[in-house]
């Protein structure tokens, strides 16, 4: 049998045992692209391990994580015909899937992101929701699943709250919104002749999808920006990412971060969220140990205590305070 010919079984698997359409998806689109082109040809039973360097090969053309989603595609279905009972001369458990390329933490400084705000045509409502958004985006640290999924009846004025499911870990959990970012959601809410919807953002007659805010982003904002010289990546994540790296710039501790980020753990803020500006870490280097042999010092502004320094949990309203 040719490895092609068992894709479709492969994948009608994947659909039996509850895998996602997203998954499935991607893992088609890398079955019929670089695993097709390395081997679709090749008989099931004369497959090699070595056989896994042309699928790595052919993997460079998709992209910076090309190679390692080819090579999990195909590792992928090498478990599934050895469990179908087809008799491979390796064992599928020694494809080896390469690292993954470092991830660029890219995120707004406080001037950029004011300059992103400033493109938006507030004139529409399709302009004045972008905006409501992305303010909310970045007071809150949500995705832009869970910014879609949220309804007018969610949010606490009072207390500035909304309880929302964590979209990673499918748990309820707070949010904590800004003066600033509730300002301009009450414009946005006070323009809209859809109250009858009760979902917060809405497009048309519905709920706002996030690939139509994606289209927005793109199409009426990525122009502007890039004629200001802001070459970034505009997209929703970029603002989450900047949440963390704001709070831990202006001093929040990482264990009141992880918590506002809803993180399972702190090593996934650090590693993925906090960007360290160049500049703020030269300076902490040189006070702390430039002519310095006195000892522990007070870290400055990393949000990581030295030595025996007392960490103290921020609560909502300092999360708040931080991000003014």
């Amino acid at each position: 049998m040719k490895l092609r010919e068992t894709f479709e079984g492969y994948l009608e698997y994947m659909r039996q045992t509850d895998y996602n359409q997203k998954t499935i998806g991607a893992h088609r689109h890398f079955l019929y692209g670089p695993v097709m082109q390395a081997l679709g040809d090749a008989e099931v039973e004369e497959l090699k391990l070595n056989d896994q360097a042309k699928v790595l090969e052919a993997g460079r053309p998709y992209g910076d994580y090309g190679s390692q989603r080819a090579i999990t595609t195909f590792r992928a279905l090498m478990e599934y015909l050895d469990g179908d009972g087809h008799v491979l001369k390796f064992d599928w458990r020694n494809i080896k899937t390469p690292q993954s390329p470092a991830r660029k933490n890219e995120y707004f400084t406080e001037t950029e992101l004011e300059t992103v705000m400033s493109v938006i045509d507030l004139r529409t409502i399709a302009g004045l929701r972008t905006r409501a958004l992305l303010e909310v985006l970045y007071a809150t640290g949500m995705r832009i699943s869970e910014a879609c999924a949220l309804d007018q009846s969610s949010i606490n004025w009072e207390e500035k709250t909304a309880t929302i499911l964590n979209a990673k870990f499918q748990a309820y959990q707070p949010i904590y919104f800004t003066d600033r970012s509730l300002e301009w959601l009450k414009k946005y809410l006070d323009a809209r002749k859809d109250k009858d919807i009760p979902a917060l953002f809405t497009s048309g007659r519905g709920r706002l999808l996030p690939q139509s805010s994606r289209t927005f982003l793109r199409d009426h904002m990525k122009p502007a920006l890039k004629a200001l010289g802001l070459e970034k990546h505009l997209k929703h994540h970029a603002f989450r990412k900047t949440f963390v790296t704001h709070l831990f710039e202006k001093g929040g501790d990482i264990v009141s971060i992880r918590a506002a980020a809803r993180h399972n753990s702190p090593r996934t803020t650090l590693r993925y969220y906090a960007v360290a500006n160049q500049e703020r870490v030269k300076a902490m280097h040189q006070r702390l140990l430039n002519g310095t042999g006195n000892g522990a010092e007070k870290s400055v502004g990393t949000g990581v205590a030295t030595s025996t320094a007392h960490i103290t949990v921020a609560q909502p309203g300092d999360i708040e305070s931080m991000l003014r």
